[in-house]
C-alpha cells in the first residue's frame, strides 16, 4: 500500500551540499548508545541529525537535537496514539511541526527509506551519510536497512555512506564517488560484494589480496575475506593502516566484521565522517 506523499517542502537544488548527515535508528541490538557516543565525539555539531522513528529516543539519550524526525511511530510509542497525543510527544521532544514527518503504518518503503528521501528534499546532497541503530534484530529489517543505503548511493546522491553496528560496519562505494578510505587494525577482515553486474578497475590499498587490472568483480563471493595488512609506521597501540578502495565502473558493498562492540566503537571513533584519524 502506498504512503501519502511527504510534506511539500522546498526542494534544495540538485548538487547543493549540506556536508554530513547522521541518521539514528531504534538500535534493536541495544548498544546504539555506545556507538552514538563514539560518533558524537568525532563530529560534534557539524552534521545534520535525522531521527528515524524510535531513533528519537537514542538522540535524546545522546543529547542530540534532531533536525528532522520521520517515522510511523511503531518503534517510538508503545501504543497507538491520538493526533493530540502525538503533538504532545513532538512538543516534548523540542521539535517543531515542520520538523516532524509522520508516516502511515502501511506503506511501500521503510521508515529509513522515507527518511533519506525527505532529508534529500530538505537539505540537498550530502557529502557523506552515517547510520547508527539500523542493524541487528530481524534479519529482513537488518538487510532492508543496508540495501536502503546501497540504493541511496546508487542514485549518486552522496560521496560516501556508512552504516555502523556493534557486529559490523557497511560502507557503500560507487565509481562516481571519491575513493572509500578508512583506518583499520592489522588483520581486520574486509569483504567486498559487487552491487552491480560488473565492477571494473577495482583498486585496493592496505589489503593483502590485490585486484589485477582487467579483473572483474561480479556478484558472489569473489571479494570475500580480504585482510588488512601493510603495517603503518609510527602507529601506537594495535597496528593500524589506512585502507583505500576505488573503482572505474560499478558499485560495491564493503563489509567489516567487528570482533567486539568495543572494536566497533573504536572503528567509529577513528572513522568519523569528517575523515579518518591519521596516525
Amino acid at each position: 500500500m502506498r504512503a501519502k506523499p511527504l510534506a511539500d517542502h522546498q526542494i534544495v537544488p540538485q548538487g547543493q551540499t549540506q556536508d554530513h548527515w547522521l541518521l539514528v535508528g531504534a538500535s534493536p541490538d541495544g548498544v546504539g548508545l555506545d556507538l552514538g557516543r563514539a560518533w558524537v565525539r568525532r563530529v560534534q555539531s557539524t552534521a545534520r541529525v535525522i531521527a528515524v522513528d524510535g531513533g528519537l529516543k537514542e538522540c535524546l539519550r545522546l543529547g542530540l537535537k534532531p533536525d528532522l524526525w520521520v517515522g510511523d511511530g511503531d518503534s517510538l510509542f508503545s501504543k497507538r496514539l491520538t493526533a493530540s497525543q502525538r503533538d504532545q510527544a513532538r512538543s516534548a521532544s523540542g521539535l517543531s511541526a515542520d520538523q516532524w514527518v509522520s508516516l502511515p503504518v502501511h506503506k511501500n518503503q521503510s521508515d529509513l527509506g522515507y527518511s533519506l528521501q525527505e532529508a534529500r528534499r530538505r537539505f540537498g546532497v550530502p557529502h557523506s551519510v552515517v547510520g547508527l541503530g539500523f542493524t541487528g534484530g530481524r534479519a529482513d529489517h537488518h538487510w532492508g536497512g543496508v540495501l536502503e543505503w546501497v540504493q541511496f548511493v546508487r542514485k549518486k546522491r552522496c560521496e560516501q555512506a556508512w552504516i555502523h553496528g556493534p557486529q559490523e560496519s557497511y560502507g557503500v562505494l560507487s565509481a562516481e564517488c571519491d575513493p572509500l578510505s578508512f583506518v583499520a587494525i592489522l588483520g581486520q577482515t574486509v569483504s567486498l560484494f559487487a552491487m552491480t553486474p560488473q565492477v571494473r578497475g577495482l583498486k585496493l590499498s592496505g589489503l593483502h589480496y590485490s585486484w589485477h587490472p582487467g579483473d572483474v568483480l561480479r556478484p558472489g563471493t569473489h571479494g570475500l575475506s580480504n585482510v588488512v595488512t601493510a603495517k603503518r609506521r609510527g602507529a601506537r597501540g594495535p597496528s593500524r593502516t589506512r585502507v583505500a578502495i576505488s573503482m572505474e565502473k560499478g558499485k560495491v558493498l564493503v563489509v567489516l566484521p567487528h570482533a567486539t562492540p568495543e572494536a566497533a566503537c573504536r572503528f567509529v571513533r577513528e572513522n568519523g565522517i569528517s575523515g579518518p584519524i591519521r596516525f
